[in-house]
Formats: structure tokens, sequence, C-alpha cells
């Protein structure tokens, strides 16, 4: 019997975002009569870090800092010495500080590598973007979980399109299902993410701010932690919603939180395919979404969803 083929998976972190959290699920999801996981990271602390030791995926950690500094040189030698201990045959990176690492650890060492683009590039400065554009063209093949992000990367970013390979992502739906045991008469709105500008919760709060009143006791619930976090509780005192409003920090597992939801709303200004709307749907929320990226391929009506433009609120 062939021996299973070592694969070492790089990401910036182990925390917060679904990021993170698709690399703890390939990791711990694979054959291992096929594959011998191994996961690097620039920061090897969060969340995820004990799903994957618990799981026995080796993590290592390639502190780079940044891309002009000499310490890059040194990391880039300490993955290929890990890459010779462990006899890794592919690398695949899932985010862009990532891509752009192990795309040049792959060129200095001859080994293939995967990377994904699970975002719209608007976001990034000028000179991120243009090193990514770089980067793209010695990558053996790109990965996009929408076919927007991957019209994006063809007409904006101009990648060929026979590096791109589209994989929609997925849900455990033997984890993420309705609650079955709910008696609440309470209509409970909600929402879960990184609390990034990009998220849009101030909008969300505004939204609710304009509707409590049409149920007594309807209630927000905001899950998730991140830079906005201190202004969006200020807002929140600001529109006289902390009755009615709870805001929750990150954890681990977000079914408890989905199953506690009736409308799962998703306002954001740029998203690709977001893991927490099929988690939510899989819940059985009513999911409501603003019509960016990759949202309409996976919300619409015949899936008891609602879709808005950004201007509708």
């Amino acid at each position: 019997m062939a021996k299973p083929c070592p694969v070492l998976l790089i990401s910036r972190e182990l925390g917060t975002g679904g990021t993170a959290r698709d690399v703890c699920n390939i990791a711990r999801g694979l054959d291992r009569a096929r594959f011998e996981p191994h996961v690097a990271c620039f920061n090897c602390e969060g969340i995820r870090a004990e799903e994957l030791r618990s799981a026995e995926v080796p993590i290592v950690q390639f502190p780079v800092r940044s891309f002009v500094s000499l310490s890059l040189i040194g990391n880039v030698v300490g993955v290929g010495q890990y890459l010779r201990q462990h006899n890794i045959r592919l690398l695949h990176a899932f985010d862009a500080p990532a891509d752009i690492f192990a795309v040049l650890v792959a060129r200095t060492f001859c080994i293939p590598v995967i990377t994904a683009n699970l975002w719209y590039r608007q976001l990034m400065s000028p000179i991120y973007r243009h090193v990514l554009r770089v980067s793209d063209l010695f990558a053996d093949a790109i990965v996009v979980n929408s076919d927007a992000v991957r019209r994006h990367l063809v007409e904006d970013e101009k990648v060929p399109s026979g590096l791109i390979h589209l994989c929609y992502s997925g849900i455990d739906t033997q984890v993420f299902v309705p609650e079955r045991t709910s008696t609440s008469a309470t209509l409970t709105i909600g929402s879960v993410c990184v609390l990034r500008p990009e998220k849009r919760i101030d909008m969300l709060l505004e939204a609710f701010a304009r509707v409590r009143h049409l149920q007594p006791g309807i209630r927000l619930l905001i899950g998730g932690s991140g830079e906005m976090l201190g202004a969006l509780q200020d807002q929140c005192r600001c529109l006289g919603l902390q009755q009615d409003c709870s805001f929750h920090p990150e954890q681990k597992d977000v079914v408890g939180w989905m199953q506690a939801m009736d409308i799962f709303v998703m306002p954001s200004s740029s998203e690709s395919f977001p893991n927490a709307l099929l988690e939510a749907m899989g819940c059985g929320c009513c999911v409501i979404a603003s019509r960016v990226g990759g949202i309409p391929e996976l919300v619409s009506d015949r899936f008891n969803g609602l879709l808005f433009e950004q201007g509708d609120i």
C-alpha cells in the first residue's frame, strides 16, 4: 500500500474568520489513508489550534512579519527544512499573505503550490494587490469559492482562466441542523462574523432600531469579535438598543448561535461565498443578505432567503 502523501496547508493565523475554519476543517477531514496533513502559520495561536492538535495534525509556526524584512529569508529557509524533513509533496495556501509566501517557497524549492483566493482584492492596498498579481502567475492552481470571484480574477486581475478552479464551500449537515426542541416565542434576528468594516453590522443595528417596535420582545444577537466591536457597542447605546441587543465574543462552536436565530442577516458590502450563510441556512434560519459577490449564487427566494441592494436601507 502506498504511503499517505504529506501536504502542508499554510495560513496566516488560526483565529477568527472563515479562512481559519476552512484550514482546520480540511486538515481534519482529509483521508488519512491518502494524505498526511501538516499546518503552517505565521501565528499559530487561536481558537482553531486546539482542534488541530486534538486531531493530531502537526502545527508549525513561521513568524513572517513583513515581506521586506531579512527575517523573510530565514522563514523561507525554515520552511524548506520542514519540507525536506517531512517529505512534503504539495503546498496549499489559504489567504493573501500565505499565498505570496507559499509561492515564494514553492518556486525556491521546486514543489507544487495551490493558492486560494476567497475575496475581492479591491479592499487591499495597491502594492499588495500588485504583488498578488505577480504571485498568481507562479501558482500551479488557484482555488476560488464563487463564480463571482472567478470573474473578478479573470476580468479585473487578468489571471489566466486556466489556472482557476471553482470549488464551492460546504458545511457538515450532521452538525448544522435546525433546533428541534426550541419553544421560544421570541423573534431573534442575528448575525455571526468577524467584526470588520465591510461586514456592515452598523447597517444592521440601524435597521433593527427602525423595526424593533413592530413586535414586542424582538431581539438582536451579534456573534463575533474584531476591530469594530467598540464602535458598534457605542452605536448600540446611541440607538438605545442595550435592552434588546447582545454582543457575544468569538467562539469555536457557532451552531448554538445559529439555532437561536429565526432570521440571519448578512449586510456585507463585500463577500465571496460566506460560510456563515451556509451554516445559518443549514440551521433553518430565514436569511437576508446583500446582493454582492457570490451571495446570489447561494441565496434566492427558492431557498428561504431575501436579497437586498446596499442602498435599500
